[in-house]
This record gives C-alpha cells, structure tokens and sequence, in this order.
C-alpha cells in the first residue's frame, strides 16, 4: 500500500511563537490534516532557543489540533568556539575550507535519534519535508531519503546558500517548495535545479480571530504616531540597522515619532531613550494586531526574506509597510500590491517617515492596497490548495 502520511521535519515546535519557518510548518502540517484530510505529522527536536539549541523539552510524542507531533534530542555540540568563528568568517562572507563546512553542518543542529527514526520508518511516510535549509538536520537529514525528501528552504541570497553542501543539498532533493518566486528562482541558480523540481507555494497568513480593544495598548508607554517592528531583534534580520536609523531620525529631526517593537532577542535602551524606543517583548495575537493597526507604519528591513509573516499581519490590520530595497521578495510585494515604500538608505528611511507623518491619507489608500493583496494572494484556503497542488506535482497519490 502507497504511505499517505507527510512528515515535516522542523529545527522547533513552540507553539506560542518561534520563527517564521517553524510557524508555517506548523500551520501546513495542522492546514494540511483539518482542510484536505492528509495525515500528517511533525519531527523535530526538544530544543526551545535557537542560539544555544540545548534540550528543554522532553522526547516523547502528543498530538496537537490533529497533527502527531515527535520530539527528539539534539546531539551534543563539539567544540562551540571553533563553530563560532566558522559562523563568523561566513557572516562577513570569508571563505572557509571543505572541513570547516562539513564541521559547521555537523554541529549546529542534529539529532541522530531523529536520523534513525527516519531511516526505521522511511517506508512508513510518503514524503519527508525539511523546514528550513539552514541547519545540520536539514542538510545531514535530507541525504538518508532523498527520493522522498523536500524542502521548503526560506531561502535568501546569503553567504550560507552558496556553500557546496547547501548547493549538493538543493540539486540532490526530489523537489522543492518554494515561498516566492525569487526564492525559487535563486534555488534555481544555486542548484542547479530544473524549473520542474521548484513549485512556488507561499504562506498563508489569516486575519486573527480577535483584535484587542486600543485600551489593552495603555499597559505600555505608547505615544502615538509610532513605527512598528514584530519578530526576531538580531542583526540578521536588520533589526539593528532599523535601531541606528531611528536613533538618527531622531537626532535630525523634531518628531515626537516612536518606535515599538515585539519578539525576541535583547534591545540595548539607554535611560534617556526609553520614552521613544518601546520593547513590548512577546504579545498575544489579539495584542499584536492592534500594535499593527494603531502603528503609522510597519517596519520590515530584512534584506534575507523569503516571504514575510509581518508584512501581511500589518496589511490585515490595513496598514502600509516601509521595507528594504535590497530584499527581493519584499521589496517586489511592496511594489506589486502598493502597499507601502522601500528605503535604499538613511536618506530614504527618513523621507519616508517624514512624507508619512504628514500624509495620513495616502497611507490609508496604502493600507487598503496591502490588505487587497494579502487577501487576493495569501489567505490560508488558497495557499494550502497551491501546497496540496505541489504534492500531487511531486508525486503524492491522494
């Protein structure tokens, strides 16, 4: 008999929050099983943060809207500081030898009680998909079934997608699912990868439930008009770029403009900042929401995207987005659904915000554009229709 279920390996299962990867391939696994009846199920690891990767869950299995989900152990690292300088060297883009490659896969992130399992049960499973490209579990794990493996990689143009086990992993898959059409297009390049094993799928991003009343926002020291940031506060996410032009917007200008973020990761606030940079740390849903609907902008300057969860967020609540013009993907969803701006450098940044302070009125218009798109475009029902579609061109026998 053809195996049915789909297996989703994942670096992470937080259910409150984790990053973007994690967060869809939990809601392709649960989108999967409740809209088009797949049995599927999750592997990944019992680790929580994704700097250290240290076991804080325990192994075992339960079941979570549907969908069984397997914690396994992650091995123990070797020699951190020697993987610290590997990572280092490849951030500023310096070259490293094959060892020091095979040495950064090996000692990310791995779980040989993960590996065994699949290579005990691969007869059990129609399809192994791994969630994201950069890790040991996806690298090393993809290589024990490749004829039943795919990725969804969230792959950018960085340093990391070009190295030789990365390229070995991306032409030796059976297919590849891609968020967007530049991604797929890079994973073409880097590849080597034939156009009929790339399928572009997205993520499919739902208004929340519930929006919280503007008085759940007094709990903070909010004075509007503020900008927005939501998600992971690291330098590889340009978190810290954003911070440096704020603090200069400041300094150049007399605005009463704040900025507020929410997520992860430590935000250096000096005492006499703390009235304009808010750190609303993690928020619920409803919360978040109406961070995004009461913020004069949202702020995405990710320049390693291959889709963006904040900038459809910010467009469900209806408002415009100001992104990096060296992002791709985001840059050409800001200019396709007119949704917001983009920002070159400083200079843009700033005229950017000082044009919106006093046009409230085309970023309404902005606004309405950028929910028109979300809608059309990336709702839950359409994007797991275009993820079942990829199945079946890959092969799975409903």
């Amino acid at each position: 008999m053809t195996p049915k279920t789909i297996a989703f390996i994942s670096p992470r299962y937080i259910e409150a929050s984790a990053g973007g990867a994690e967060v869809a391939c939990r809601l392709f696994a649960e989108n999967l099983h409740r809209e088009k009846g797949v049995s599927t199920e999750i592997l990944t690891t019992c680790a929580e943060d994704h700097y250290t990767w240290l076991n804080v869950h325990k192994e075992g299995n339960f079941e979570k809207n549907g969908v069984l989900v397997r914690r396994f152990s992650v091995d123990t690292r070797k020699e951190t500081g020697k993987f610290d300088k590997i990572a280092e060297r490849l951030f500023y883009k310096q070259d490293i030898t094959a060892e020091e490659e095979r040495f950064f896969f090996d000692n990310n992130l791995n779980s040989q009680g993960l590996y065994e399992f699949i290579k005990k049960h691969a007869d059990d499973y129609a399809f192994f998909i791994f969630v994201p490209y950069l890790f040991g579990l996806t690298v090393n794990g993809s290589r024990l079934v490749p004829e039943k493996t795919l990725l969804i990689p969230c792959l950018h143009d960085e340093p990391y997608a070009k190295l030789p086990l990365v390229r070995k992993t991306l032409s030796s898959v059976k297919g590849i699912i891609c968020n967007s059409l530049p991604e797929a297009e890079l994973v073409r390049n880097l590849g080597n990868v034939p156009p009929e094993r790339t399928f572009v799928v997205g993520i499919g991003v739902d208004p929340p439930e519930s929006v919280a009343s503007p008085d759940a926002l007094k709990r903070y020291p909010l004075r509007p008009p503020y900008i927005f940031y939501c998600g992971r506060r690291e330098h590889g996410k340009s978190f810290f770029l954003l911070l440096e032009m704020f603090r200069e917007y400041k300094k150049q200008n007399a605005s009463s403009l704040q900025l507020v973020s929410a997520g992860s990761g430590y935000i250096p606030i000096a005492p006499s900042e703390k009235e304009n940079i808010i750190d609303v740390g993690y928020v619920s849903e409803p919360v978040k929401a109406r961070l995004y609907r009461e913020a004069l902008l949202t702020c995405q300057p990710s320049t390693k995207e291959s889709f963006s969860i904040a900038l459809m967020e910010s467009w469900h609540q209806g408002r415009p987005v100001v992104v990096s013009r060296r992002s791709s993907v985001t840059e050409a969803w800001v200019r396709l659904s007119g949704g917001g701006f983009s920002f070159q450098d400083f200079f843009d940044f700033e005229q950017i915000l000082n044009y919106s302070l006093s046009h409230p009125e085309v970023l309404e218009r902005m606004g309405a554009c950028g929910r028109e798109f979300a809608q059309k475009n990336f709702s839950s029902k359409k994007i797991i229709d275009r993820f079942l579609k990829a199945l079946i061109h890959f092969g799975y026998v409903i």
